[in-house]
Parts: C-alpha cells; sequence; structure tokens
C-alpha cells in the first residue's frame, strides 16, 4: 500500500492509457527487434564483400612451326572442356573464331575451327594445368587475339606474338 501513497491519485482514463502505450510499445520493439534479425540474415547470406574475384587464369604461347601451342598454367577449377569457350579476334577486332566449347576443338574438326584442345590429363574430365590448344598460324597470324572463357566469366585475353 505504500506505493499506492506516493503515487497521484489515477483515474481509470489515465489507467487504460499507460496500459496502452506499453504493450504498444512492446510490439514495436519486438517488429523492430525481427526486423534487425532479418536485415542481420540478409548480410550474412549474401556478403556484402561485392562480386567475386574472376578466377585466374595464364597460359604460355610458344610458336612451334606452323601452329601455336597454348599450354594452361594456372585453370580455375571444376570446369569440364564442355564449359570452356575459346574465341579468336583477327589484329583489327574482328572475329576470326566463333566462340567455340573446347569440346568442339577436335582433330577432327581442325578443318573447321584450326584449332584443337589438347586433354594434357586424359584421366581428369576437367581442364587443369598441363591441357592447351593447338591453333593454325595460317589461320590465326601474329597479333590475333585469344579469348578463354566460360558461360560467366572472361578468364584470359592475350595477344598472339
Amino acid at each position: 500500500m505504500a506505493a499506492a501513497v506516493d503515487r497521484p491519485m489515477e483515474g481509470p482514463q489515465e489507467i487504460r492509457k499507460l496500459r496502452a502505450i506499453s504493450p504498444l510499445a512492446w510490439r514495436v520493439l519486438m517488429v523492430a527487434i525481427v526486423a534487425g534479425l532479418f536485415v542481420l540474415l540478409y548480410v550474412l547470406i549474401s556478403g556484402v564483400r561485392g562480386p567475386a574475384p574472376t578466377p585466374r587464369f595464364s597460359v604460355t604461347i610458344i610458336r612451334d612451326g606452323t601452329n601455336w601451342s597454348v599450354t594452361f598454367r594456372d585453370v580455375p577449377g571444376g570446369r569440364l572442356p564442355s564449359e570452356m569457350y575459346l574465341l579468336v579476334r583477327n589484329a583489327s577486332g574482328g572475329i576470326a573464331l566463333l566462340r567455340t566449347s573446347f569440346a568442339d576443338l577436335t582433330v577432327q574438326n581442325w578443318s573447321a575451327h584450326g584449332a584443337e584442345f589438347i586433354d594434357g590429363n586424359p584421366g581428369v574430365p576437367e581442364v587443369q594445368r598441363g591441357d592447351g590448344l593447338r591453333i593454325d598460324t595460317t589461320s590465326y597470324p601474329p597479333q590475333s587475339t585469344l579469348e578463354i572463357s566460360d558461360r560467366s566469366a572472361l578468364f584470359l585475353s592475350q595477344r598472339l606474338e
């Protein structure tokens, strides 16, 4: 009863207002907490780091008589020859070889493409270090540009010299 003595007299309307404000404040607080958790979950799942870096791809190119020998040194893992593509541009930037999958660059298709995918690791289905390309120097002379890509990223653009 001591609390009732210290507190000024409240009528029924003032008591209803206090009770109405407290549950409303509680609901607003709960909604804010849930919204904050959803924002945190979104940030954790999507990441705020920006786009993923393009995987590293490097080659060694040697002119070997009538062919260019392209040997892959660094290759992003997990890609099959059917998922990797070669496009060749001439010296003026026009397309000399349309985007063609490594799987189509075979000895049987040499006359059509002037390029062949060399599987340096026949026991492994993925394209990897040690694999390469053999490219005809007559069809693709010096100053032509090789572009190697997959479906979503350009890994290499290098001039034949």
